[in-house]
């Protein structure tokens, strides 16, 4: 515990092993069960595909766009109800 903050201090080592659920999702993108790790854990996911985003933008995709975006909102209260 920091005495100036009362906040709770981890090692680095005990802050990557809470960590390591969540970045595991970062290295090399998602992959393709993303909304659906995200859906059984309290959020509501929504798949933003790439040509719909930029055109949004004005901004022109060189070549074929075969990717995207994901957002989410929180549920937690309906995915707790749920269970």
């Amino acid at each position: 515990m920091c005495p100036g903050t009362g906040f709770a201090r981890l090692s680095y080592g005990q802050a990557r092993a809470l960590l390591d659920e969540y970045t595991a999702l970062w290295k090399g993108g998602l992959g393709e069960d993303a909304p659906d790790w995200l859906t059984r854990h309290g959020w509501q996911p929504h798949f933003h595909d790439l040509a719909t985003l930029a055109a949004s933008y004005g901004r022109p995709i060189p070549g074929p766009a075969n990717g995207g975006f994901i957002t989410a909102v929180r549920v937690e209260e309906q995915h707790a109800r749920a269970l």
